[in-house]
């Protein structure tokens, strides 16, 4: 394995944790993001950014009000 194919792993793996860590803060499940970004690289960043955020299902909002009023 010659150094560039090291950084461009390296570099791959750093843009998959990144976009895991955005897909959570927007609401999509970071591990499945992260295997995503690795064929898609930046693509998938971009896919992060641009759409919306998935909406709350009748049953996580109920879930949602029952920890609130638990705590």
């Amino acid at each position: 394995m010659d150094w560039t194919t090291l950084w461009m792993q390296i570099v791959s793996l750093a843009i998959a944790l990144i976009n895991s860590q955005l897909a959570r803060s927007k609401g999509r499940s970071g591990i499945v993001w992260f295997f995503v970004s690795f064929p898609l690289g930046l693509l998938a960043t971009v896919l992060i950014l641009v759409w919306p955020r998935p909406r709350q299902s009748y049953f996580q909002a109920l879930r949602a009000g029952w920890s609130k009023s638990a705590r």
